[in-house]
């Protein structure tokens, strides 16, 4: 335990407790005061833990995180007859502030808000609601009741939320709006609602609603900037957006939002260097931040992000070794800087942090083989390893790492099969067994491993058809397997496994046109559906997929040019139809689509002369140029080769990297006609 020790002290029941949980640690803030303490997350912690509300006289708790690794803490404490509910920081607080105020108004507009998250979320429309129940008693009767049994509904809550929202909450909080308290309730009680929202799928509405609430705690940090609480407020009031632009794929408002979250975590910090939660709350923030960037293709700055995330975990870590929670935190950190790594086309760098992560993954498993938490992160480990093993052509090691990540899955699969978690984890280990064998050229093999995903996928999509996130699963499971009937040559398969899979992109787009991620997923599977039309002859449809394609990518370029990843997507457009227009015996046509593409990869190069990545696409796009103008075969071909060998010396290029190297060497010695070649890296998901 860390913090002030839990003494003899007898306070009042409106002190308050908030819990932050851990995979390893129950991060306990209690109020007023906002005295800190650390239990393990374990029997013994759990009961420190109860002890210390006995003690304080607490009977009220608040639980952040209460998902698999805050289940037996928040049972423990149920039995123990304390009050439990789950909210963050802001609303928890806000909840403590109503309690200790003696304002009966606020407290019952609170109870008004979690009785009406409550019906929402069970799936009782607005008519459920009487007004003989708005009454403070009942409220409040009717808040402890539903906040405890409302767990599930999801589905049907946006029209009933939207309802309370508009009947109820707002009039309550906000007909003082000289009340900066009740400002404050207000900008939370709408955040409630929309983390609801959210989770529902009503990404639209959220986000304005989410802005409101953030204008409201912005005014009120400014007006008293000394207050820390409200700093805090601040800052998690910056998160939230983020994180719903996050799921639009609103990137560049995402970016912003986080970078106003990192100041407000850099204050917070700075004001209180002493306190550990807030330096992990900072390198958390970077860690986003660096999420970001590389979403965005930002590759170099995303790197110097995770850099200074891992600075601050590194240093939190060494300061306090037997710390199980930060080590875990390190190793995190070093994933992250293996996969900027690796995208950049570092595989030895991108080998040694996946290394370095695996080492303190395997040791923390090892210290507690049964934390089915800490072998999950163990599997994950074994799966990165895998993926630069396979980037460097070690298909052997590779493998090898895929099935030992597989096997920890599997096992928590089985141990827990009712777990839909666990069953796509399991989905998704097929998946990355599949791919390898696909590389590996055991084509048998793949088709069962993709066809096994394939079932479990498709069984948890079904169990709930109006689940976004399972639909957009079974439609990347339809084009993996249209992938390998490709690659069998078997293309009636593959193309009613790319329509499949272009059927449920299209849905998920058209529910929502302005998701910028949906709309990118649509772009891949005109694509998709292009490769194999082209594959098969079909030289009237496959044209329009790739200019379907095209639109897409150039108009979401467009909306955001400083967005390297869609720029590039932009270059593989051009490629694509530079293929389809060669392949029409339009060469001219060809040449202009590929030169397009090239001049965007040069500049995306030159803008970060590190990132490898770039420079395969680059030698892959003269490969083709050298077939669709022969009268300047040789120099494109001379260009390539230069960057292959750059790329050699440097010990970056990888397996794909190097069967172009020999292709390009084949064609200086002929400098004949040839198909066009694929690209080194598919379009990624």
């Amino acid at each position: 335990m860390r913090g002030k020790a839990p003494s003899g002290e007898n306070r009042s029941s409106r002190d308050y407790v908030h819990v932050d949980v851990r995979e390893d640690w129950l991060d306990t803030h209690v109020s007023p005061g906002d005295a800190y303490y650390r239990f393990a997350n374990d029997s013994r912690g759990i009961a420190q833990l109860i002890d210390l509300c006995r003690r304080r006289g607490v009977d009220k708790i608040n639980i952040k995180g209460a998902g698999e690794h805050g289940a037996r803490a928040r049972h423990a404490l149920t039995l123990a007859g304390l009050s439990v509910t789950a909210a963050d920081p802001l609303r928890a607080r806000i909840f403590a502030d109503a309690g200790r105020s003696g304002n009966a108004r606020r407290t019952a507009a609170i109870s008004l808000v979690g009785a009406a998250i409550a019906f929402g979320l069970a799936g009782l429309g607005a008519a459920r609601w009487s007004r003989s129940e708005q009454t403070l008693e009942s409220a409040t009767e009717t808040t402890n009741k539903w906040m405890s049994d409302a767990t599930q509904g999801f589905k049907s809550a946006p029209g009933a939320i939207a309802s309370f929202l508009a009947e109820i909450v707002e009039p309550l909080f906000g007909s003082n709006r000289g009340d900066k308290a009740e400002q404050r309730d207000l900008a939370a009680g709408r955040g409630i609602f929309d983390g609801v929202r959210l989770t529902a799928g009503d990404r639209s509405a959220v986000l304005q609603a989410l802005g409101d609430g953030l204008a409201v705690v912005k005014a009120l940090s400014t007006a008293d900037p000394g207050d820390i609480g409200r700093r805090r407020d601040l800052s998690v009031a910056h998160e939230e957006p983020g994180d719903a632009q996050l799921a639009r794929g609103d990137l560049a408002a995402e970016l912003q939002s986080f970078r106003d979250k990192i100041a407000a975590s850099k204050a917070l910090s700075a004001a209180n260097p002493g306190d550990p939660s807030r330096r992990r709350d900072l390198a958390v923030a970077q860690q986003k931040l660096g999420d970001i960037h590389f979403a965005r293709g930002d590759l170099a700055t995303a790197l110097q992000s995770f850099r200074d995330s891992f600075a601050l975990i590194k240093a939190s870590s060494d300061a306090d070794p037997g710390d199980a929670g930060l080590r875990r935190d390190l190793a995190v950190a070093h994933g992250k800087l293996g996969d900027v790594q690796l995208a950049r086309g570092d595989p030895p760098a991108a080998l040694r942090s996946g290394r370095d992560s695996f080492e303190i993954f395997g040791a923390l498993s090892a210290a507690n083989p049964d934390d089915a938490g800490r072998r999950r992160d163990l599997a994950v480990a074994h799966e990165k390893l895998g993926d630069v093993q396979l980037a460097q052509g070690d298909m052997a090691t590779a493998l090898r790492s895929f099935r030992d990540s597989f096997a920890l899955i599997k096992a928590l699969s089985d141990a827990d099969p009712g777990d839909a978690g666990r069953r796509r984890d399991l989905a998704v280990a097929h998946q990355k067994l599949g791919d390898a064998q696909l590389v590996q050229g055991d084509l048998a093999a793949a088709l069962r491993s993709f066809r096994d995903s394939f079932a479990l996928i498709k069984a948890l999509s079904d169990a709930d058809p109006g689940d976004a996130r399972r639909r957009r699963d079974l439609a990347v499971a339809y084009e993996k397997l249209g992938g390998l009937q490709l690659a069998q040559g078997d293309m009636a398969a593959a193309a009613r496994s790319y329509r499949d899979s272009f059927a449920i992109f299209k849905a998920l787009s058209d529910a929502d046109p302005g998701d910028a991620r949906r709309r990118r997923d649509l772009a891949v599977a005109y694509q998709k559906l292009g490769d194999v039309q082209l594959a098969q002859g079909d030289m009237a449809a496959a044209p329009r997929s790739y200019r379907d394609s095209f639109a897409i990518f150039e108009a979401l370029s467009a909306a955001d040019p400083a967005d390297a990843g869609r720029r590039r997507d932009l270059a593989f457009a051009h490629e694509k139809l530079g293929d389809v227009q060669l392949a029409q015996g339009d060469a001219a046509a060809a040449a202009r689509s590929y030169r397009d593409g090239l001049e965007i990869l040069e500049a995306l190069s030159a803008a970060d002369p590190g990132d490898a990545a770039r420079r395969r696409d680059m030698i892959a796009i003269c490969l083709r140029l050298s077939i669709a103008e022969p009268a300047n075969a040789r120099d494109y071909l001379v260009k390539a080769r230069a960057i292959a060998t750059e790329l050699t010396d440097s010990g970056r290029l990888t397996s794909s990297g190097r069967a172009l190297a020999a292709e390009i060497e084949r064609r200086l010695k002929g400098l004949g006609a040839a198909a066009p070649v694929a690209s080194p890296g598919e379009q990624k998901r």
